[in-house]
């Protein structure tokens, strides 16, 4: 089966600078942009643009949340307050402290600004040929589609990650913006993205190699932006009050027409830079929780939090009969990267493996995945499962990565609703690791297992929320535990 590598050669790059890229809400029409998109190849070189400015807002720094949101979900464990990550790791929980001075307040901005930037893009584009008449000829089709997915993946983003969002449409003036709530914004996200399959559907067009890599047809186009809008829907809950039949069915629809392939990024260590899968490769900065090596060791005992009473020293190694334990994950002795001071249960002797080579290559570059196949299975099956589709939820798990990379037994006949989801969530937690945007936190999020006091989702950052004249608020800490945006933990993993 083919893995799709995307390339994207950008000799545009200096005029879409990416690394600056700042956001205030009353500059999302820039005056400017009649006069940079005036002709045909302007539109694709933006599109373009947008698409390596969504990516590199979501994993080419240590200020993009990806990692943290491992932290809030008990896959990554750290002592390290580089960019404020024990903020994100500490127990008990703490509120997200959403201030002004607060050092960490980039890693709350990341998201929120590229992605609105992002939005503004595609809007520019959307704008340049729906209502100011430039037309790109025989390109039209396949620009509207991408213009119209880079917009509905940066909504999805946004409405899966914060409390409430703008939603700029194109030509919309900047004194009409208004926020948005987070079920809105899921819904402006799924117009985009529909809009782009209907496109893509109903158009032949190829894309070029600078896009995927290989040149990539429409109908497979389709199934990628099928993917996409699979992943927000399933992720947009905040409690398991949220999800009923009807959002899995929509689940279940977009995920049967997905990937049938492995999406993934071949960084190239300058202008697509994977921080994310780079750094995993450091054996000592993010250590795989011990939440997550006690679901794969065959010892029933081995610790679900690091042993106080063994801090600072290594406890033994442990086994699995999980192939990928071996291969992806690697026991580490050396633990004086640990700061016992700020919780010795937070030390873990493993740290993952899958990706090292891109933190070895000199130019830490590499492979990196932004959506496998495997993420779209476990859609596939979580929705046939909470569907009553049981038997199809079985079958879609015995043809996964459980068995082929993982060689583990396959589920029965007779398996049980909770065994058949232990093997979903496993899944999504060890073969999906370090790949999309914050799937095990919003997959511990839906069923609600995140621990007490943990933020449900981000506020909007302290310095937007000046500039709107709105009064500053924020999410989490066990002090607030079971109000709204922090989980009450009545049903979290350590119960």
């Amino acid at each position: 089966m083919k893995t799709l590598r995307i390339f994207l050669i950008l000799s545009f790059v200096s005029l879409f600078p990416l690394s600056c890229v700042e956001l205030e809400v009353e500059n999302l029409n820039s005056p400017d942009v009649k006069r940079v998109i005036s002709t045909p190849d302007d539109l694709e070189g933006v599109v373009r643009g947008a698409f390596v400015q969504y990516y590199n807002g979501l994993y080419s720094v240590s200020t993009s949340p990806n990692i943290h949101l491992d932290g809030l979900a008990d896959c990554m464990t750290t002592t390290n307050a580089f960019s404020r990550f024990w903020d994100f790791t500490n127990e008990p929980r703490v509120r997200i402290n959403n201030t002004l001075t607060y050092s960490g307040l980039p890693v709350i901005q990341r998201v929120w600004r590229q992605a609105h930037a992002v939005v503004s893009s595609a809007n520019d584009v959307l704008d340049a040929i729906e209502n100011r008449g430039i037309d790109p000829g025989e390109k039209k089709a396949m620009l509207l589609a991408t213009a119209y997915f880079i917009k509905g993946i940066a909504l999805g983003d946004l409405a899966n990650l914060y409390d409430r969002a703008f939603a700029l449409e194109p030509g919309q003036p900047v004194s009409e913006a208004g926020l948005s709530s987070y079920q809105e914004i899921l819904d402006k996200a799924l117009f985009n993205l529909d809009k782009a399959i209907e496109i893509a559907d109903d158009n032949e067009f190829t894309l070029p190699d600078f896009w995927f890599g290989m040149e990539y047809t429409n109908l497979e186009f389709a199934e990628v932006v099928n993917s996409f809008a699979a992943r927000y829907v399933i992720n947009n809950g905040r409690t398991p009050s949220e999800y009923n039949n009807e959002v899995y069915q929509k689940v279940l629809e977009y995920a049967q027409n997905g990937i049938s392939q492995d999406l993934v990024i071949e960084t190239d260590g300058n202008v697509l830079f994977n921080n994310y899968t780079w750094i995993s490769g450091l054996y000592w900065y993010f250590r795989i929780d011990n939440r997550l090596i006690a679901q794969m060791s065959n010892d029933p005992n081995y610790p679900t939090r690091y042993p106080i009473a063994s801090a600072g020293t290594a406890i033994p190694a442990t086994t699995s009969n999980d192939a990928r334990f071996t291969t992806d994950f690697r026991y580490d002795n050396r633990m004086n990267a640990f700061n016992i001071a700020r919780g010795p249960q937070l030390q873990s002797t493993y740290f993952f493996v899958r990706y090292e080579q891109n933190y070895l290559n000199t130019n830490a570059n590499g492979p990196a995945p932004l959506f496998l196949k495997a993420e779209n299975d476990m859609i596939r099956a979580e929705a046939n499962l909470r569907l009553g589709n049981l038997a199809e939820a079985i079958n879609i798990v015995n043809q996964s990565t459980r068995i082929t990379r993982g060689q583990l037994p396959e589920l029965t006949d007779n398996s049980t609703t909770e065994q058949i989801a232990k093997a979903i969530y496993y899944e999504i937690e060890v073969e999906c690791l370090r790949t999309g945007f914050g799937i095990q936190y919003y997959a511990m999020r839906r069923r609600g297992a995140l621990q007490e006091g943990t933020p449900l989702m981000f506020p909007i950052p302290a310095d937007e929320l000046v500039t709107i004249g709105e009064p500053n608020y924020s999410f989490g800490g066990v002090n607030f535990a079971g109000q709204v945006g922090t989980s009450d933990g009545t049903n979290s993993w350590d119960q």
